[in-house]
């Protein structure tokens, strides 16, 4: 976690204020799984956030589900953009219908304090 998000949370209050995801690109990265690990057990991030549309990936795209698997095993969530974007060469059609079947595999439901 950035030095940053350390001194925020640091601050009275409750529960932490700023908590860090990691952004794994599957054109970027050969082992998806192996990255995520790295950045929750070394990096200290609570979750991951996908870019599709940016990234020019489709969520259901078999090569992903080691990352949603890990992601299930370390009980962290998969957050993914879904809006629209203003950046020229960005489409959104990378999104629907394929969070449905995307989470048919992965759906184990888990509430964020951990129960």
């Amino acid at each position: 976690m950035s030095q940053f998000a350390r001194e925020i949370n640091a601050l009275p209050g409750p529960g932490p204020r700023v908590v860090a995801f990691c952004c794994v690109n599957p054109f970027m990265v050969a082992d998806l799984a192996g990255e995520l690990e790295r950045c929750v057990k070394e990096l200290g991030c609570s979750g991951v956030k996908l870019y599709p549309p940016y990234h020019h990936f489709y969520p259901n795209d078999a090569r992903m589900y080691p990352l949603y698997a890990k992601a299930q095993e370390l009980g962290v969530p998969v957050m993914a953009h879904t809006g629209s974007s203003v950046f020229k060469g960005v489409s959104t059609s990378t999104l629907t219908p394929c969070f449905g079947t995307m989470c048919d595999g992965f759906s184990k439901p888990r509430h964020r304090d951990g129960a």
